[in-house]
């Protein structure tokens, strides 16, 4: 009897280790996972009624990804406009300042929406056979934007930038349509567990 339950209790152990270990191996090696992040950064105030910044696109996750198209959608504080009012073309794109990589990108459109203090970018997809691969890791830059004020802007005031990542009625969000792995039918990652978006904008008007 007691060598019985001596390997019984051997034969417990045994089995749950390869269970404890099944679930520590299994999510990292046998599934794959499609995520990216998007990167508002390098904030300047280029004069006293501009400001600039980048938008980068990482591709941080396992799969293979071509680009089809990005949409963003920002917002900032209203108090930095300081009693201006920007026009729907205040918010633009500075030509040739995205990556070489990302050159077959259909054209931007762009808008500032004065009563919602809301910036958004969309651009029409592309398909597959175009589509820019994004290799893994790598910082690609989208371009560089220019936001421009009627006046001055406020003075001690800090634009609070932010991202647009959940979908909210009369804005853009930001999303992302690629193909992955090489599928003939895109995916947008607009979710928050394929798609992130970071802003480091820390600056104070003078």
């Amino acid at each position: 009897m007691k060598i019985k339950s001596i390997l019984r209790l051997i034969i417990q152990k045994q089995v749950s280790r390869f269970v404890l270990f099944s679930l520590i191996i299994v999510p990292q090696y046998c599934f794959s996972q499609t995520h990216v992040t998007l990167n508002l950064k390098n904030c300047t105030v280029s004069s006293d009624s501009t400001l600039e910044f980048d938008i980068t696109l990482v591709n941080d996750g396992s799969t293979r990804l071509k680009l089809g198209a990005v949409s963003l959608g920002i917002t900032y504080d209203s108090a930095i406009l300081n009693g201006g009012a920007p026009s729907n073309a205040a918010f633009f794109y500075q030509q040739d300042s995205k990556d070489k990589a990302l050159a077959k990108l259909n054209r931007y459109t762009l808008q500032q929406v004065l009563a919602r203090h809301h910036l958004r970018l969309a651009m029409s997809p592309l398909a597959l056979a175009s589509a820019p691969v994004l290799a893994s890791k790598v910082e690609y830059k989208i371009g560089r934007f220019t936001l421009t004020n009627t006046t001055k802007w406020a003075a001690k005031k800090n634009p609070t930038i932010k991202m647009i990542l959940n979908k909210v009625g009369g804005y853009t969000n930001c999303a992302v349509n690629v193909f992955v792995d090489d599928a003939n039918t895109s995916t947008t990652l607009d979710k928050n567990d394929t798609r992130s978006g970071i802003v480091d904008c820390q600056i104070d008007f003078k």
